[in-house]
């Protein structure tokens, strides 16, 4: 419902998302794959220069914790959601939920 789709097309989304990513760090990521060599500190400054990576507003840099009990806040609420049965107004259980993501930081604007 959040994602105004069928059960059934999100999970095919994330099942491509997911090889998506697969894929890339298969092929990209030394750390992923230990065959590949490790880029990441070669591209920084070129990021930089294209503005890709605006060092003053970098995404992802608290500990991982911090990540870690965000997502659990959020299943918590999924938890919550899914043994209450059908809520009465779910356009509003989705504007809450959406509103808790942004202010917490969970999905960030990459703009």
């Amino acid at each position: 419902e959040i994602t105004s789709t069928s059960a059934t097309t999100f999970r095919k989304r994330l099942q491509l998302g997911r090889s998506q990513i697969k894929n890339f760090l298969q092929s990209n990521c030394g750390v992923y794959n230990p065959e590949n060599p490790c880029r990441c500190k070669n591209r920084i400054n070129h990021g930089i220069s294209t503005q890709r990576i605006n060092p003053k507003s970098l995404n992802f840099v608290e500990s991982v914790e911090t990540y870690n009990l965000e997502m659990e806040e959020l299943y918590s609420i999924s938890g919550i959601y899914h043994n209450h049965g059908q809520l009465k107004d779910r356009k509003s259980f989705t504007e809450i939920l959406n509103n808790d993501i942004l202010q917490k930081g969970i999905i960030r604007d990459f703009d």
